[in-house]
Formats: C-alpha cells, structure tokens, sequence
C-alpha cells in the first residue's frame, strides 16, 4: 500500500511540475491563430453566441487590452519627390499568454 501511495505521489508531483512548464513557440503560435480566427468570426455578422464563447475561452479570468494611443496618419510631399506622400499606421496586436495558454494582456499597437 505504501508503495502504491508513493508512486501516486510521485505521478502527482510530476504532473504538477509539468503543467508549471511554458509553453512552447509551436504552441504559442498555434494559440495565436485560433485567437485571430476567433476573433474575426466572432465580428462576422452570422456570428453566434457559441462564436463569442470561443473567443472568450481564449482569455484569462483576468486580461487586459490595452490601445497604444499613437496611431499615425501623415500626408506630405517630400522636398525630393514630385508628388504628396499619404499613409495610416497598421495596427500591430500582442500577445502575452500565462503558463495555462490563456491570454493575460493584449497590446494594440499601430506602427508603419
């Protein structure tokens, strides 16, 4: 009996340490595009409250998204070209996951 509840322990323990381990790039990149294809159905017009439920199940208890507050947009005509330059950042999305693969903090930045 005391080596069946030694073993028990054992596997426990180290059940334990391995759910404590990060997550790997491949796992992280995975993660990632569900995230993306969650999100953008749920923005679809036949999207369902099921859609909106995986989009949640992608999000910790407790998350922040966050806008980055320097969007840019420019129009201007260099000395050196002959006619007017426009452009509007892109908007550039982080991801910051937890050791349980749910998103803790998202970052909307807008670069070029």
């Amino acid at each position: 009996m005391k080596k069946a509840l030694s073993i028990l322990f054992v596997y426990l323990v180290s059940l334990a340490t391995l759910a404590n381990e990060p997550l790997h790039e491949s796992e992280l990149r995975e993660l990632t595009q569900r995230f993306i294809e969650a999100k953008n159905q749920r923005q679809q017009p036949d999207s369902t409250p099921k859609d909106v439920d995986y989009f949640l199940s992608f999000l910790a208890d407790e998350f922040k998204d966050e806008h980055v507050k320097f969007k840019e947009h420019a129009k201007g005509q260099p000395s050196h070209m002959d006619e007017p330059v426009e452009y509007t950042a892109i908007n550039i999305m982080s991801l910051e996951f937890n050791d349980h693969g749910k998103i803790i903090h998202i970052r909307r930045h807008h670069g070029l």
